[in-house]
């Protein structure tokens, strides 16, 4: 099965290695033009950086893993990186990946290449 990235616009050669601080940084720079608040990744195509069991991945809870959430219209997992710049809870977190998923035609893309890639 081949490698769904749909949410990797920005991201330079190398993400799928970087740890927390680089994804700091990287968030950091790609906010100059208004505040990018997260990287979603089809479960088969995900980063490799490390978390907390909380999803944290760095000590002060800016940057989170979040792997409990799905496509907003069918459930395939997910995995996301949400660079959190206020207080958003878990509940809010979910409901902007959802809208990013939305805004991104999530559904309709994952599932064009599923069918294609099961056809003869």
């Amino acid at each position: 099965m081949g490698r769904r990235l749909i949410d990797t616009a920005g991201l330079p050669d190398g993400w799928v290695t970087w740890e927390g601080p680089q994804w700091l940084e990287h968030f950091d720079r790609a906010s100059t033009n208004g505040r990018r608040q997260s990287y979603i990744f089809d479960f088969t195509a995900t980063p490799k950086v490390r978390a907390h069991a909380d999803g944290s991945i760095d000590n002060d809870g800016r940057l989170r893993l979040v792997s409990d959430t799905g496509c907003p219209e069918c459930g395939r997992p997910v995995v996301a990186l949400f660079r959190r710049w206020h207080d958003e809870d878990r509940e809010r977190i979910r409901e902007d990946l959802a809208k990013r998923m939305r805004e991104l035609g999530w559904h309709e893309r994952h599932h064009r290449k599923l069918a294609a890639e099961s056809r003869p």
